[in-house]
């Protein structure tokens, strides 16, 4: 017994030049792997031919099937014009949808009017449905933006009390005329085709009158289709839900054939609030049952953001039993809510990511200047 004890403890005892023989004989197994898969790889029937339609349009004949949205250039990359907003969700490719959501009043134009000018800015062409208002009007609320106002006053005729209206009017229509020569684009004159808004006059949404903007959008080649917002519906004799359905599909498919940038503004569900006796509840990010309709939404989109109003810190002086009572107090209705928001803040969560998932829930923190939407800090 005791023979055959210390024969097993012999025979595993570690033998360094048999155990480096058997290494090596993997790794000349791998080897051996490699270069036949390789040698699959480069077989002619795997590669295109130089006659193939794909390698005269310029196109790497290694990839097969594979849409401007699975490899897009730097170039065709579409990127939130906040930096920190850009980091966080990553670049859009042309070919996707992707959803910005807040309940009503939540700020989603706001935020969008904002991304327009900046783009603009940058030159990036841009086609914008603005279903909630007529074009001379949402005109006039980006030049509001680009003139540094706030279009509230500008829109209400509030201004008029200000000792400084007729300044500010000026201000307003001078950066009207500057965007009537250098912004809005106008089919009608050649010397402005590249102009890069495009501020289209459609009531009300189906897939028809979305098919329509997104074929001008592509004939003149525009990055971006933002509609404000896609929940604008005619139904066109069919319910709610199928024509959302429709359209919202119908959205991915032309973003695919056209190569473009799909921004799909949406209502947060209302009902969602229903039963609640949180008056903060509208203010915190969303939830994916919060999405009006976001079931087949949420199927399509490559992201979706969600718009938020943080809640202020604790202030010097207030102890922590003072600022937990300013909680109660809003919540239940009792006070404003704007005594315990932040002032001056918009939260962005995101709520889905198709290229970064880990990276979903997570929230940046932009800031309001003026009506406008800034990087913090931009202002100091």
């Amino acid at each position: 017994m005791e023979a055959v004890r210390g024969q097993s403890w012999r025979t595993q005892v570690f033998d360094p030049v048999a155990a480096q023989a058997a290494a090596d004989r993997d790794w000349q197994r791998v080897l051996a792997d490699v270069a036949r898969l390789r040698a699959e790889a480069e077989r002619p029937r795997a590669r295109r031919t130089v006659q193939d339609p794909s390698r005269e349009a310029g196109q790497d004949p290694r990839v097969v099937g594979v849409s401007p949205s699975a490899r897009p250039s730097a170039s065709a990359v579409v990127r939130w014009p906040w930096p920190s907003l850009d980091a966080l969700t990553g670049g859009m490719a042309p070919g996707t949808v992707h959803y910005v959501i807040a309940y009503s009043g939540g700020g989603k134009s706001t935020f969008l009017r904002s991304a327009v000018l900046r783009w603009a800015e940058q030159g990036v062409p841009v086609d914008v449905l603005p279903l909630e208002e007529p074009p001379d009007v949402y005109k006039t609320q980006l030049a509001c933006h680009a003139a540094g106002y706030d279009p509230g006053p500008i829109l209400s005729g509030d201004v008029h009390r200000d000792i400084n209206a007729t300044a500010i009017l000026d201000a307003v229509d001078g950066a009207s005329r500057a965007m009537e020569q250098d912004l809005w684009y106008d089919a009608e004159w050649l010397d402005r085709q590249r102009n890069p808004v495009r501020v289209d006059g459609a009531e009300g949404l189906t897939l028809a009158r979305l098919t329509e903007a997104c074929e001008i959008a592509a004939g003149r080649k525009a990055k971006i289709v933002l509609v404000d917002h896609v929940d604008h519906l005619t139904t066109d004799g069919r319910g709610m839900y199928e024509e959302s359905v429709a359209v919202n599909r119908g959205a991915l498919r032309l973003a695919q054939k056209h190569e473009l940038v799909l921004i799909l503004a949406s209502q947060a569900n209302q009902q969602a609030l229903q039963g609640s006796h949180d008056h903060l509840a509208k203010y915190a990010p969303l939830r994916d049952n919060h999405v009006a309709m976001g079931g087949h939404k949420r199927t399509i989109a490559s992201s979706m953001l969600s718009l938020f109003r943080p809640l202020r810190s604790q202030e010097i002086g207030e102890s922590s039993e003072a600022f937990a009572q300013a909680l109660k107090r809003a919540r239940s209705g009792d006070a404003d809510p704007q005594t315990v928001l932040a002032p001056g803040q918009v939260g962005v969560s995101l709520m889905k990511s198709r290229a970064y998932g880990a990276r979903e829930g997570k929230r940046v923190i932009l800031r309001w200047r003026r009506g406008s939407v800034i990087e913090p800090g931009e202002d100091e």
